[in-house]
């Protein structure tokens, strides 16, 4: 399972920072041209504690190694679906099949590729023969200079 979480990062206490205690966890407030802030106080007392902006995952992957990455997304739930996919990519490398799901995926969208494109070439057809027929025209196909 995947661990997905936001790193922190040691900032020095601003100055007129007031430190106070809210259910057994030190917090300093303070106020500036922004308006009031308010951050944990690290353990030592020294400096506050910002969470980053971004997530972070850690996954175990194909060689049992503990994988550390940054995602660089501010939502939670594409961190964790970015962490799944992470996982079971390093599943199918376990198995030994991971090569086979690059070519699974390119076939799947070279599939839809074609279909969509018989479909578009049978309308264009279609839209031709239209054209072509004795008697009068149901349409024209007028190029960007018939508009000006």
């Amino acid at each position: 399972m995947a661990t997905v979480y936001r790193r922190t990062q040691r900032k020095p206490i601003p100055e007129g920072a007031e430190i106070v205690e809210h259910k057994g966890r030190r917090f300093a407030v303070w106020t500036d041209s922004a308006g009031r802030h308010r951050a944990r106080v690290s353990p030592d007392g020294k400096a506050i504690l910002v969470e980053r902006p971004g997530y972070e995952i850690q996954y175990f992957d194909e060689n049992g190694q503990r994988r550390k990455e940054s995602v660089r997304c501010g939502d939670l739930d594409s961190a964790k679906q970015i962490a799944a996919e992470r996982e079971k990519t390093a599943m199918f490398r376990r198995k030994g099949s991971a090569s086979q799901l690059p070519v699974q995926l390119f076939v799947g969208a070279a599939r839809i590729l074609i279909a969509s494109r018989r479909e578009i070439v049978q309308i264009i057809v279609t839209q031709l023969q239209r054209l072509h027929r004795p008697g009068p025209r149901t349409f024209r196909i007028r190029g960007p200079a018939a508009h000006s």
